[in-house]
C-alpha cells in the first residue's frame, strides 16, 4: 500500500495512537509498529498479537505519571519566581549575619542547649513539652549543628531556620513546575506569598518549633500529592519534609502518618515494576531519620516514643471533637492575617472562620467535580486528608488550645487554595492549551496562554517581593530576648571565661526561662553546666546531670542574699532576680531547695 492511503489496518493504528493515554509504558517495538502503520509505512496488516497490544489499554492507576517536556523559557520561568520566593529569606538571613551576638532566653535558649547537644551527637529527642515528654525527634537540632558552626551559638537555630523553609518554598514550587508547567510555578509562587503574609515577616526566621514545622509540612504534602497523582520518585520527599514535622511537633504526626499512608498506597497499589526504586530510598531516608528516637526508646528508661503512645491513648484532659474542630477553624483563621503569637492566650475562633473553611472546601471539590487533571485531584484528596489528621490530633492536646498550638494546620486550606488556584489559571489560559510546552499554541481569542502565564508569574513575584521583602525589612533581624541580653550582660566576673563544669541552681520553677538563657550563655563561654537539682534534667538534657565533681555553681533566682555555707563570690541583678555564684566547699552540696512558686 502506497504512503498516501492507509488502509484498514493503518486506520485501525491511527485510532489506537489517539486513544493511548499518554505516558503509557508499553512494547516499544509494537508502538514503533503502530506509528509505522498510521503513517502508512511497512506492513499493511498487524499480526493478532499486535492487533491486541493495540487494543490494550492500562488501568488509569497503573499509568505512568505524565512529565511536560520545558523549553528554555519555562526553565528560566522558573528560575524566576524561585529568585523571588529566596529574596525575602536572603534579605533575613543577610540581616541574622550582622546583627551581631544574638542572647536568648526560654524556649530559644532550650533550642540552643539542644543543639550543643546535637553537636556532640548526645541528643536522641525532640524539643521538650510541658506535658512532661519530649516531641518524637531531634532532627530539626541536627539540621542547625552545621550552621553553630558557620554563624557560632545564639544565631545559629535562626539560620537554620530560614534555610529549611527556604527549601521547603523551592521544593514545592518544582513540584508544582514540573507537573503544571508555568502555570503550576505561578501558582504555587501566590500562594507561598500569601502563607508568608498571614503569618507574618518574622515567621520565616522563628525557630520555635510550633512554628517552624508548618512550611516543611506544606512541602510533604504537595510531594505526598505529586505521588498521588502518579510520581512515584516524590515518596522520598513525603518522608523526608514529614519526618522533619513530625519530629518537630507531636500534632503533627496524625497528619503526616496520613500522608505517607495515602502515598505509600499509591505507589503500591500501581505496581509497576520499577516501584521499588522509589520505596527503597524512601525507606531507608526514613531508616536514617528515625534512627535516633527508636534507640532512644530502645535504651532509654523510660522510652519517650513510648511515653508518646501511651499520653495520646489516655483519654484523660483531652479534648471532644467538636473542640478539636473548632481548632481547625482557628488555625484556618490565620489566612486572615491574624498573625500567631508565642504570647496570644486561648481563644475561639468566629463563625466567618467556619464560613470560609466550608467555601474552600466546596469550591475545592467543584473545581475537580469534572477535571481529569490528576494533580488537583491529588491535591484537594491530601488537603481533606490534613484536615481529618489535625482534627484527631486536635483532640488529643491536654489542657487550653492555644493559637501556637493549632498555627500549623493553615497547611490544609492552603493545599484547597492551591487546587484552586490551578483550575483558576487552567481556565483563564483556555482549556486548549498546554502550560509549559515549548510551542506556539494559541487558546481561545488569538491569545498566546505562554505570555498569560508569564504575566501572571510575575504579579506573584512582584507581589511576593512587596508583601514579604517590606514585612521582613521592617521585622528586621531577632534581636536578644530581654531576658537574655540582661543575663549575658550580668554575667562577669568569675564566669567570664569557660574553666570546666559549673551547677546551675533553679529554686523556683517560674524563673526557668531566665535560667535557660544563663546556662546557654555559660556554655557559649565555655562551661559545661550540670543541674544542681535532678528534676529540670529532662528539659535541659540528660547529658546536663550532675556528677557531684563540680565546684562551683550559680543560682538564679529571686533577690535574697545567701549566708552561711557558700561563700558568695559574685552577685548581679536582673529585674527581680539575682544571679549569684558560689564556690562549693563540699562536692556533694546544692542550691537551694526547689520551691513551686
Amino acid at each position: 500500500m502506497s504512503a498516501g492511503r492507509q488502509g484498514p489496518a493503518g486506520s485501525l493504528a491511527a485510532v489506537s495512537i489517539a486513544e493511548r493515554p499518554v505516558g503509557v509504558r508499553g512494547d516499544r517495538s509494537a508502538g514503533l509498529e503502530d506509528v509505522r502503520g498510521a503513517r502508512g509505512e511497512g506492513a499493511s496488516t498487524p499480526t493478532t498479537a499486535a492487533r491486541g497490544r493495540l487494543h490494550r489499554q492500562t488501568p488509569v492507576h497503573r499509568q505512568a505519571p505524565v512529565h511536560r517536556r520545558h523549553s528554555a523559557g519555562d526553565r528560566r520561568f522558573l528560575v524566576g519566581c524561585a529568585t523571588a520566593v529566596l529574596a525575602p529569606f536572603l534579605i533575613e538571613f543577610v540581616g541574622l549575619v550582622v546583627s551581631g551576638t544574638v542572647h536568648v532566653a526560654g524556649d530559644d535558649a532550650l533550642n540552643e542547649l539542644a543543639i550543643s547537644d546535637a553537636a556532640r551527637g548526645r541528643l536522641l529527642v525532640g524539643p521538650y513539652s510541658r506535658y512532661l515528654w519530649h516531641h518524637p525527634g531531634p532532627v530539626l537540632a541536627y539540621l542547625a549543628v552545621p550552621f553553630r558552626a558557620a554563624m557560632g551559638a545564639g544565631r545559629a537555630q535562626y539560620g537554620a531556620a530560614i534555610a529549611l523553609n527556604a527549601a521547603c518554598a523551592v521544593a514545592v514550587l518544582v513540584v508544582l513546575q514540573r507537573r503544571a508547567g508555568r502555570r503550576g510555578a505561578a501558582v504555587g509562587a501566590a500562594v507561598l506569598a500569601l502563607t508568608a503574609c498571614c503569618l507574618g515577616a518574622g515567621f520565616l526566621q522563628e525557630p520555635w518549633n510550633p512554628y517552624l514545622v508548618t512550611i516543611p509540612l506544606l512541602a510533604a504534602a504537595v510531594f505526598a500529592a505529586d505521588v498521588v497523582a502518579g510520581a512515584d520518585s516524590s515518596l522520598i520527599g513525603v518522608v523526608g519534609f514529614g519526618s522533619v514535622a513530625a519530629q518537630g511537633h507531636v500534632a503533627t504526626a496524625p497528619v503526616v502518618a496520613g500522608l505517607g499512608l495515602v502515598a505509600t498506597a499509591a505507589v503500591v497499589r500501581r505496581g509497576r515494576a520499577g516501584a521499588w526504586r522509589a520505596l527503597a530510598p524512601a525507606a531507608a531516608l526514613g531508616a536514617l531519620l528515625w534512627a535516633a528516637p527508636v534507640w532512644q526508646q530502645l535504651t532509654g528508661h523510660p522510652g519517650n516514643l513510648g511515653r508518646l503512645v501511651s499520653f495520646s491513648v489516655d483519654n484523660a484532659g483531652h479534648q471532644p471533637l467538636t473542640r478539636g474542630v473548632g481548632a481547625l477553624l482557628q488555625g484556618a483563621w490565620v489566612l486572615t492575617g491574624r498573625h500567631p503569637s508565642r504570647s496570644q492566650g486561648p481563644s475561639t475562633p468566629p463563625p466567618s472562620a467556619a464560613v470560609l473553611l466550608v467555601v474552600l472546601n466546596v469550591v475545592a471539590l467543584g473545581s475537580i467535580a469534572r477535571s481529569r487533571d490528576r494533580l488537583r485531584r491529588a491535591l484537594v484528596g491530601v488537603g481533606i486528608t490534613a484536615e481529618v489528621g489535625a482534627v484527631l490530633g486536635n483532640t488529643r492536646i491536654t489542657g487550653p488550645l492555644y493559637p501556637y498550638l493549632t498555627a500549623w494546620q493553615v497547611v490544609a486550606p492552603l493545599l484547597l487554595l492551591l487546587a484552586i488556584g490551578l483550575a483558576v489559571a487552567a481556565r483563564a489560559v483556555g482549556a486548549g492549551s498546554v502550560p509549559g510546552a515549548g510551542g506556539g499554541r494559541r487558546g481561545g481569542g488569538g491569545r498566546r496562554p505562554q505570555d498569560l502565564l508569564v504575566v501572571a508569574g510575575a504579579v506573584a513575584a512582584v507581589a511576593l517581593l512587596a508583601t514579604d521583602v517590606l514585612g521582613a525589612a521592617i521585622a528586621g533581624p531577632p534581636r536578644s530576648t530581654p531576658g537574655g541580653a540582661a543575663v549575658a550582660g550580668a554575667l562577669g566576673g568569675p564566669l567570664a571565661a569557660g574553666r570546666g563544669a559549673i551547677l546551675l541552681g533553679i529554686p523556683r520553677i517560674g524563673d526557668w526561662p531566665q535560667a535557660a538563657g544563663v546556662a546557654a550563655e555559660l556554655e557559649r563561654r565555655g562551661w559545661h553546666v550540670r543541674l544542681a537539682d535532678d528534676e529540670w534534667v529532662p528539659i535541659f538534657g540528660a547529658s546536663r546531670r550532675r556528677t557531684g565533681t563540680e565546684r562551683l555553681e550559680v543560682d538564679v533566682g529571686p533577690v535574697a542574699p545567701q549566708v552561711g555555707r557558700r561563700s558568695v563570690l559574685d552577685v548581679a541583678r536582673v529585674g527581680g532576680l539575682s544571679i549569684e555564684v558560689f564556690e562549693l566547699s563540699d562536692p556533694g552540696d546544692q542550691g537551694r531547695t526547689l520551691t513551686r512558686n
